[in-house]
């Protein structure tokens, strides 16, 4: 016969090993440092030279300067090569495609999303809503303080004059940003890391050159949309959002209330 089991002493009871927490790999220390790193307010001195550029860029495009002449060479250049016109146009549309706000409303939704079921935190969806409000609040404000007609605008008949600047480089640079470095801290899988980090990057880059072959912006437009793009990315990154979302720990395994 097998030996019975073996009886803790009266009075004693029987517990549960504790089971210790999983204690995160070195790359993964590395990755958390990094993403930690990224966050919050941009240096003083750089968000004060983003925010002069922009002033200054404003006052040319509102009282005409040395810039306006730039403006009116390229479109003038696009003009006469007229790919509004021709096979390429959607595949040019195409690039300006992650600006755009209807399919960056509906593809980012779904990333953050994602996110949010992945990390049971509503720390990505409070940073992306945050991210579309400023953005929003931002450009309005602006396209309603300086009148400025697209370059394709006919001349002599009346246009609409709120395109200064350029919502859609806007987005590519706040959202898309933002998106990645939500990724990244939730360390999801490496394909989506990727995929965000290269639109954070190229996005805006393809913006530029799609609407820029368009002729539907000036350059000037692009640049103070940069400008705002990166004054804005460091507030929707700022550490103390993470406060908000800030859920308690799951006690040990064998562990009770009352200690």
């Amino acid at each position: 016969m097998p030996p019975a089991a073996t009886q803790p002493p009266a009075g004693v009871s029987r517990r549960r090993p504790i089971t210790r927490p999983r204690v995160p790999s070195e790359r993964e220390r590395a990755a958390s440092a990094r993403t930690e790193r990224t966050a919050g307010a941009a240096p003083v001195v750089g968000c004060r030279a983003r925010i002069v550029v922009l002033v200054l860029t404003t006052i040319a495009v509102a009282r005409g300067s040395v810039l306006l002449h730039i403006d009116d060479a390229v479109s003038d250049r696009i003009k006469d090569w007229n790919l509004r016109d021709s096979w390429a146009k959607p595949f040019i549309y195409a690039l300006t495609l992650p600006g755009q706000r209807g399919t960056v409303l509906v593809v980012s939704g779904l990333v953050v999303s994602y996110l949010w079921w992945r990390t049971r935190s509503v720390e990505s969806l409070l940073r992306w809503l945050v991210a579309l409000v400023l953005v929003a609040a931002v450009v309005y404000a602006f396209m309603e303080t300086v009148v400025r007609a697209a370059p394709s605008a006919p001349a002599g008949k009346p246009v609409p004059t709120q395109f200064y600047p350029s919502g859609h480089v806007v987005n590519a640079v706040v959202i898309w940003g933002t998106l990645a470095w939500c990724a990244a801290r939730a360390q999801v899988a490496r394909w989506l890391q990727r995929t965000l980090r290269i639109l954070a990057i190229l996005g805006p880059i393809a913006v530029i050159v799609g609407m820029t072959l368009l002729d539907y912006h000036w350059m000037s437009d692009f640049l103070a949309g940069l400008c705002i793009g990166v004054i804005l990315l460091p507030l929707t990154l700022a550490s103390w959002w993470a406060t908000l979302d800030d859920p308690p720990r799951p006690p040990l395994a064998g562990s009770s209330d009352a200690g």
